[in-house]
């Protein structure tokens, strides 16, 4: 996994490189623009997988009730998230917290991972990282369901992660 996500960051750096290459050739700050811009991407990847931890420990009930507070850390969240599910739903912070509680131990044997070979990152500057993915979810009665998701992630130095997602649009590749 390691050479993957360190592949995917190249691959970023190199666009940044060729999409920074335009403009000024004096310009001593793209360096230091296309650092931030991988540091970004770097925290936006960590907290990807371990959104996608928490979202197993919560579905699977392997954490607790009690720890729905943990849960919710470890999700990075904007208090301003739009989810749309792949049903086409909307769902803001609050929703997503009355439904994720209910969702509680819920799929027993479920593991949620993202294929970090399936990361395309769209655009990445300081401060925001637009990227694609999909997302396998092995199911308790023994299938798989994919899930490409579309998510903004942004630099949020309050959250424990570093970054948080404010705009996650999910779409059903294949059901299980």
């Amino acid at each position: 996994m390691v050479s993957v996500m360190s592949r995917t960051t190249g691959l970023l750096i190199a666009c940044l490189l060729n999409v920074s290459s335009y403009g000024a050739s004096t310009d001593t700050s793209k360096p230091k623009y296309i650092s931030a811009a991988a540091e970004l991407f770097s925290l936006c990847n960590a907290s990807l997988f371990e959104y996608h931890h928490a979202l197993t420990a919560w579905f699977s009930g392997s954490m607790p009730p009690a720890d729905f507070d943990v849960f919710v850390d470890a999700l990075s969240l904007d208090p301003e998230v739009k989810l749309v599910d792949t049903k086409g739903h909307d769902h803001g912070f609050e929703d997503l917290m009355k439904m994720l509680k209910q969702l509680h131990g819920q799929e027993p044997a479920s593991i949620h991972r993202p294929d970090p070979t399936s990361i395309v990152v769209h655009m990445a500057n300081t401060s925001m990282a637009f990227l694609t993915f999909d997302e396998h979810i092995s199911h308790s009665y023994g299938s798989t369901s994919i899930i490409r998701t579309r998510a903004a992630c942004h630099r949020e130095p309050r959250a424990a992660s570093g970054v948080s997602w404010s705009s996650i649009n999910e779409t059903s590749i294949s059901s299980g």
